[in-house]
């Protein structure tokens, strides 16, 4: 299947509304964030997936893999 690219995406209108943080310095917001939520996850799971180890939490360090390596087949 085709995977949609933002060539699919229809028209929007957007209106960008600027209400700055009193207690933040400079009045900032956090932004870029979200995006990065996605991503811890999916590389324990693809370490998890490549080495069998049950790997349940992060920070994942060297010991929590050692031990866990599956042999490749010839």
């Amino acid at each position: 299947y085709l995977i949609p690219t933002i060539l699919d995406m229809p028209p929007m209108r957007l209106r960008i509304l600027e209400h700055p943080d009193p207690h933040a310095p400079y009045g900032l917001r956090g932004a870029g964030e979200p995006p990065t939520l996605s991503s811890t996850p999916a590389i324990v799971a693809a370490v998890r997936d490549a080495c069998g180890a049950p790997l349940t939490r992060v920070p994942v360090r060297p010991e929590h893999i050692v031990g866990h390596v599956r042999e490749v087949p010839a």
